[in-house]
């Protein structure tokens, strides 16, 4: 999961560019369980639209957003972090994607780890709603939070000098 993969070309060539990638599933232990509820529901959804509606299209689209809703408890959620950016993956979807350069801090949460664009998250009124976490397991810890770390601070040391 820890990748090491040599720069392009150019002047970086001769700097590897390191990242740690590592995926969670939320409902690993209960995706059976899920799935029991969600399909049930996603057709009684598109019934329920047919039936008010009396459209097909107004039933499908119904389903679809209740599948979309919840796909990020379904399907892995992979997290990329990088000496240029992290990012989260929905499935094949580019969820969310930041520049270290818009990291203002780092907060411990009990899932693993917040990155916000706010320097005092504490007394930020929209924080709830921004930010990015980062959902690790404990066999990951040690390296996420190390490369999470390393890149931070290898960010705020080159806003500094700019």
């Amino acid at each position: 999961m820890h990748s090491t993969q040599a720069a392009p070309t150019g002047d970086a060539a001769a700097i590897p560019r390191l990242s740690c990638v590592w995926s969670v599933r939320p409902s690993r232990r209960s995706l059976k369980r899920a799935l029991s509820v969600l399909v049930p529901l996603a057709i009684a959804a598109a019934i329920l639209s047919i039936a008010l509606f009396h459209s097909l299209l107004a039933g499908i689209v119904a389903a679809t957003l209740l599948v979309v809703t919840v796909a990020d408890q379904l399907v892995p959620i992979t997290y990329t972090v990088n000496e240029t950016a992290i990012s989260v993956r929905v499935g094949p979807v580019v969820w969310l994607d930041m520049p270290w350069a818009n990291v203002a801090s780092v907060s411990c949460i009990p899932e693993g780890l917040k990155l916000s664009a706010f320097d005092n998250p504490a007394t930020a009124r929209l924080e709830s709603k921004r930010g990015i976490r980062l959902a690790y397991r404990a066999v990951d810890a040690e390296r996420v939070e190390d490369a999470v770390q390393r890149f931070y601070a290898k960010s705020r040391k080159s806003n500094n000098n700019a």
